[in-house]
């Protein structure tokens, strides 16, 4: 699944790196927001197992935030904010995924 938030666009025009305190609370946000929607998805038995992953683009940018594989994989029920990493439009990671893995269907996100 994949969203595009229309808040919060001026927050993300600083370049890669050059992150502002706004941007970091933002992109946050989008972090426990993709962790609830994968929650909802499991408890409403639309996924099963581990299976499934939603994404979001970044207002202002090409990459997105995608939930991935972390090293210790609970399944969607269990999803956590730690377990989304930012991805580019390459479909490479974007920073310190932090042992978080891509999803072997991480193309078909990056082209929506």
């Amino acid at each position: 699944m994949h969203g595009n938030i229309e808040n919060g666009d001026a927050a993300m025009t600083q370049p890669k790196g050059e992150r502002t305190r706004e941007e970091r609370q933002l992109l946050d946000h989008y972090r426990e927001l993709i962790a609830t929607s994968c929650q909802i998805l499991a408890q409403h038995g639309l996924v099963r197992g581990s299976t499934g992953h939603v994404s979001q683009r970044i207002p202002g940018s090409d990459d997105i935030l995608i939930r991935g594989r972390p090293n210790v994989d609970k399944g969607l029920r269990f999803a956590e904010p730690s377990s989304v990493i930012r991805i580019g439009p390459d479909a490479m990671p974007v920073g310190n995924t932090r042992g978080v893995s891509r999803c072997s269907e991480i193309y078909m996100h990056t082209e929506m």
